[in-house]
């Protein structure tokens, strides 16, 4: 276990590192992001909504967002611009990494990422809902207003919102099941991102850790409009709920629980070398090998 006076320094760190960025300028970039958001998935949706002359659920909007890979290519972008001094090693961060344990500090980081994945998909939730306004409603299902569409207008079936909802989706998940596994997906894809640079922050090659993930989100979008199944050698895949299903029958293409062990073992392995990796790891050095 860990000792009591460790786990208050652990908090200490994580909210303090927490609270430093949200006073960052890095936040503007969440107002640049929310255009897109709006641009991509409200405004089709409130026309979609128009069109039936229906209400449509308020967490929709929050499901398209997860299952697109135009945002899914943007949101890991925008993680990646907020987290690129990940760990923060200035100021009052490099006073802790003296004043604690090396085990302590990175339990802190691990913390404090933990935290910033799951504000900013809670941010993106209910930013996502705010700006549906007067054409969302709660509901628990998928509203009709998104899955009659095509059949009430065949002739719309190529307009942008059926890539929003593909049938893969609304067909082989209820909304309650959509909503859970986006979030995790989610929180799950960007922690896996932020411990690829704690990782190589460690041993002090911190550029590369942002070229390695810059790889990984830029693959993982080709390989999944390329439809072959390379695609779950990359999180993007494991991240979009529909990709795992047929279209019309009941049938997974890559089962669900295969992707949160993916997920799992991944960030298990990374956490295991970086606890290994931080035994040599000196302050304002980076980790030095005898």
């Amino acid at each position: 276990m860990v000792p009591s006076n460790s786990l208050a320094m652990i908090w200490r760190i994580a909210v303090n590192q927490y609270i430093a960025l949200l006073r960052s300028s890095k936040m503007i970039v969440l107002g640049v992001v929310l255009v897109f958001i709006q641009i991509q998935i409200i405004t089709p949706i409130i026309q979609c909504s128009e069109l039936m002359q229906m209400k449509v659920s308020v967490f929709e909007p929050f499901i398209a967002m997860g299952n697109s890979s135009v945002l899914l290519l943007i949101l890991p972008l925008l993680f990646l611009v907020l987290m690129a001094d990940f760990p923060p090693k200035g100021g009052n961060h490099l006073l802790y990494q003296f004043r604690c344990k090396k085990r302590t500090w990175l339990w802190g980081q691990l913390l404090y990422l933990m935290q910033i994945c799951g504000s900013i998909i809670l941010f993106f939730l209910l930013v996502t809902i705010a700006l549906l306004g007067k054409q969302g409603k709660f509901l628990l299902n998928f509203s009709e207003a998104i899955t009659h569409y095509v059949v009430t207008f065949p002739e719309r079936y190529g307009d942008y919102i059926n890539q929003l909802f593909p049938e893969n989706l609304y067909l082989q998940l209820t909304l309650q099941e959509a909503v859970i596994h986006t979030i995790l997906f989610l929180i799950l894809y960007f922690i896996l991102l932020g411990l690829i640079l704690l990782l190589m922050s460690l041993i002090n090659k911190k550029n590369i850790g942002i070229i390695i993930d810059c790889f990984v989100v830029i693959l993982g979008v080709f390989s999944c409009a390329g439809g072959s199944t390379i695609k779950w050698m990359f999180p993007m895949a494991h991240a979009i709920p529909w990709l795992h299903f047929e279209a019309y029958f009941s049938e997974q293409i890559f089962p669900m629980w295969g992707s949160y062990v993916y997920f799992f073992v991944i960030i298990l392995v990374l956490c295991t070398v970086c606890f290994s990796v931080v035994k040599k790891y000196e302050v304002g050095r980076g980790t030095v090998y005898d």
